[in-house]
C-alpha cells in the first residue's frame, strides 16, 4: 500500500513527518507521494509530486490511500468528494503517542496529532483533522 498525501504545502510537509513516525511502528506503507493540483515542484522530501489527475492514471484506488493535508474545511470537503468519488479509501493517521482511551471510534480519514488524547466513550466522525499547536488545540471537520 501506499500513501496519498493531498497538499504539498505547509500541511503536506507536516502530514509527512507524521506518516514517518507512524511507518516507523507500524510498517503501513511502501513507499509515500504527494497530489497536487498546482505543484511548483516534482518532488518534496525526495517523494514525487502528481496531479490527482497523475495521480489517478499511475495508481488503483487499490494501491493507494490518501490522506487530505489541508486544514480548511470548505477546501477537505471539496477534496474528499473528489477522492472518494474516484474509489480512494482515505487513510486513518493516528500518531503513536496519541492517545485514545477506550470506546473511542475513531472514523475514516481522521488525523490525530502527536501527543494528542482523546477521551474515552468519544465518537469522531470521518475527515477530522485535529493540529495541536502550543497546548491548544483546534478542530476542522468534513461535516
Amino acid at each position: 500500500m501506499l500513501l496519498g498525501i493531498y497538499g504539498a504545502g505547509g500541511g503536506g510537509r507536516e502530514f509527512f513527518e507524521l506518516a514517518r513516525d507512524i511507518n516507523c511502528v507500524e510498517k503501513r506503507w511502501k513507499g509515500v507521494f504527494f497530489i497536487d493540483d498546482f505543484p511548483k515542484d516534482k518532488t518534496l522530501r525526495n517523494c514525487p509530486i502528481y496531479t490527482f489527475e497523475e495521480m489517478v492514471m499511475k495508481y488503483s484506488p487499490n494501491d493507494v490511500e490518501i490522506t487530505l493535508a489541508v486544514g480548511q474545511p470548505k477546501d477537505r470537503k471539496y477534496l474528499y468528494d473528489k477522492v472518494t468519488t474516484k474509489g480512494y479509501k482515505l487513510a486513518t493517521l493516528v500518531h503513536p503517542t496519541a492517545v485514545i482511551m477506550e470506546n473511542t471510534v475513531v472514523g475514516s480519514g481522521t488525523v490525530i496529532s502527536r501527543n494528542s488524547i482523546i477521551s474515552c466513550d468519544t465518537e469522531i466522525s470521518e475527515n477530522v483533522h485535529r493540529l495541536s499547536f502550543r497546548n491548544q488545540f483546534a478542530f476542522s471537520c468534513l461535516c
